[in-house]
């Protein structure tokens, strides 16, 4: 159409971009069509839409369209890429053949899958997706984060859908696999754990590559957000002749979020390694790092406190070898106490590996001058071994928490729990008079009226304790023993 004679011309920007809203993905771009003066018009918000945030996979034809975009004129407006774990698998070839279908076109949609599905094992067996994905990062400007993810956002509006990989809906009509998080998957030889370690050394070799380019940008973020599958220590094992090009790549981050598992093999002889051995090496190569989070879902067997333990070190505190002998002290190197200067620190899903409530403290007095904000979520605490009364945890941490100088101006808990040992189990905690669920608690404030707010966490928490029969035969499941010098035992009846 003409833009002399297009009616949208008069049109007020603000109004023709609150009319888009109400248009499905191809509505929109037809509407960008109609004329070179709409689309120049709408070519920021649509960009900011569309490709201000993309996710691929690894595959042949999503990985070349993030180059063909990264060097067209959307490429300067992609700040944040994710990297989707899906991938194509025979598994599922039987499933997409519609019945009925002629002999030959059965057998021409059979080879095409099997086709699908060994091109991507000749991208990853000659890796040529790190290359493709250098190729791109190299003219991204603008780029800030860098994702690694096993599902799809739902914060696509537009046409009540996710947001797919690139290409995967359009390219191909064949189911892909995600990680699903059983038991064997998460073993550190099976082949899914194998291709995760892959994935995520593949998206750091080729952030890597950029070293050299001035024109591209350097990502400030890496963000690995998992709900079915999780990083095992032996994923932050860096080798060697990737390790000066890598350390440059963590050297320039300010953010990194890990969902984390610890299982690895035994070694041969019977000594356990450290848990998070070469994530504490990987991490202490981020210097700058100013905001950590940390899930550790597939944590156990004290993995997570091995972990916290050295982030609560100090620069001064004394590196001594692990006192397991000495062939331990031949397996593993000390790593040195991190020198972070946190700002924003989250941990989360800690119910399978309890934590006590002085690691938790020692943690927050290590970063109590620079920390700003915090978030707990799905974190349990572990009362005290062998204790049969009913101890209010929670309350009892947010008044130890309140002695420390911390300069929070924020704090953000959620499905928080603690366990009680005899008979262990594992009861939730909420929290009262808030205007939201029960299961969440958040401030935010200046620090000088940080104490009164964790007082009013302290307060305001309760515990459901599991259902008990007393000689009354009352039920005792929820006490609000939200004071923690309240030894009374008056009870009431009763994600992410």
């Amino acid at each position: 159409m003409d833009s002399i004679q297009s009616p949208l011309l008069p049109m007020p920007l603000e109004v023709l971009t609150h009319i888009t809203s109400y248009l499905t993905t191809p509505e929109y771009c037809a509407l960008r069509r109609t004329c070179k003066h709409i689309e120049a018009s709408l070519f920021k918000d649509f960009a900011r839409e569309f490709f201000s945030k993309r996710q691929f996979c690894i595959a042949e034809f999503s990985l070349q369209a993030l180059v063909d975009i990264a060097q067209s004129r959307f490429g300067p407006s992609l700040t944040y890429l994710v990297i989707n774990l899906e991938r194509p698998t025979l598994k599922f070839v039987d499933q997409w053949i519609l019945p009925g279908l002629p002999p030959s076109e059965l057998a021409a949609r059979k080879n095409q899958h099997i086709a699908v599905w060994r091109g991507h094992k000749n991208l990853i067996d000659t890796l040529r997706h790190v290359d493709l994905l250098a190729e791109a990062l190299q003219k991204l400007p603008n780029l800030e984060t860098v994702g690694m993810r096993d599902f799809n956002s739902r914060t696509r509006y537009r046409d009540g859908t996710v947001w797919h990989s690139y290409g995967t809906q359009t390219e191909t009509t064949f189911r892909f696999e995600r990680p699903s998080g059983t038991p064997g998957e998460r073993a550190p030889d099976s082949e899914s754990a194998s291709y995760i370690r892959h994935v995520f050394l593949a998206i750091l070799t080729a952030l890597g590559r950029m070293n050299g380019h001035t024109d591209c940008a350097k990502p400030q973020r890496l963000e690995v957000i998992l709900r079915h599958a999780q990083l095992s220590d032996g994923a932050f094992d860096i080798p060697p002749h990737l390790e000066a090009s890598i350390s440059s790549v963590l050297a320039n981050l300010k953010a990194i979020f890990l969902d984390l598992n610890s299982i690895f093999p035994m070694a041969e002889t019977n000594v356990m390694t450290h848990h998070g051995y070469m994530l504490s090496q990987f991490l202490l190569r981020a210097q700058p790092l100013e905001h950590l989070r940390l899930n550790f879902q597939g944590c156990h067997q004290d993995g997570t406190k091995d972990i916290l333990s050295w982030l609560s070190q100090t620069p001064q505190a004394a590196n001594v070898l692990p006192t397991q002998g000495d062939l331990l002290k031949h397996l593993l190197k000390p790593v040195p106490a991190p020198d972070f200067s946190l700002k924003h620190l989250e941990i989360g899903f800690t119910e399978a590996d309890p934590l006590e409530p002085k690691l938790l403290l020692s943690l927050y007095k290590r970063y109590s001058k620079t920390l700003r904000t915090t978030a707990l979520h799905k974190v349990a605490l572990r009362g005290p071994h062998q204790a049969t009364e009913k101890v209010n945890i929670w309350a009892k941490f947010f008044d130890q928490l309140a002695e420390l100088d911390l300069q929070l101006s924020r704090i953000l808990l959620s499905n928080v729990s603690q366990t009680c040992q005899v008979p262990y189990h594992v009861c939730k905690v909420g929290f009262s008079g808030g205007p939201r669920s029960p299961e969440l608690k958040s401030w935010s404030g200046s620090a000088h009226s940080l104490s009164h707010a964790l007082k009013d966490y302290a307060k305001s928490s309760f515990v459901t304790w599991p259902p008990t029969n007393d000689t009354d035969g009352g039920d005792t499941s929820q006490s609000d023993s939200s004071d923690p010098d309240d030894d009374s035992d008056e009870s009431e009846s009763d994600e992410d």
